[in-house]
């Protein structure tokens, strides 16, 4: 009696760990010129809307001194503030570029040497929430509230006799329109 075995044969189940530890080191920059070389920074940045998915990368390039460039580009990977300080101002651009809020945003921050300073190149991707029309946008918008790109930036108001609402393109007083 020939056997007709396909693919590999028994093979012994290594015992699957529930926890992993990892030490990873932290490290923090000096909050005040961190946040001056930030505000100081040149900002490039590009995305485009694929469907309700907003993808975009974002360039920060702070300006450091020659001598100090490889010791903070080691450091700003591992800075948990600075992290979060650059996906924030990914976030911002990519909020002045998609038309609606965007929902959780995914992000990945490379840190490298450029020749002006150090480069923090944060990827970004993001669902987009709202949509602020479904009919062509004009330069003026109605918009209430604060903005949520920037916390405790008030968006701009409606012209008056202008109707208020989310967003959306401004509208005349007239009947309102059927949705």
């Amino acid at each position: 009696m020939t056997s007709l075995a396909i693919g590999p044969g028994l093979a012994k189940v290594r015992l699957v760990r529930l926890v992993r530890a990892r030490t990873v080191p932290l490290v923090q920059l000096a909050r005040g010129p961190l946040l001056a070389a930030v505000a100081a920074a040149d900002v490039v940045s590009e995305g485009s809307i694929d469907g309700e998915h907003y993808f975009g990368t974002t360039d920060i390039l702070l300006r450091v001194a020659e001598q100090e460039r490889e010791l903070v580009a080691a450091m700003a990977g591992r800075d948990p503030h600075l992290r979060v300080h650059a996906v924030r101002v990914a976030r911002r651009e990519a909020c002045s570029r998609v038309p609606g809020t965007l929902g959780t945003v995914h992000a990945e921050l490379v840190v490298t040497i450029d020749g002006g300073g150090v480069r923090l190149h944060v990827d970004l991707e993001a669902d987009v929430v709202l949509v602020r029309a479904a009919f062509p946008l004009t330069s003026h918008f109605v918009v209430q509230g604060l903005c949520p790109c920037n916390p405790g930036g008030a968006l701009p108001r409606a012209p008056p006799g202008g109707r208020r609402g989310l967003a959306g393109p401004y509208l005349p007083p007239g009947p309102p329109i059927p949705r």
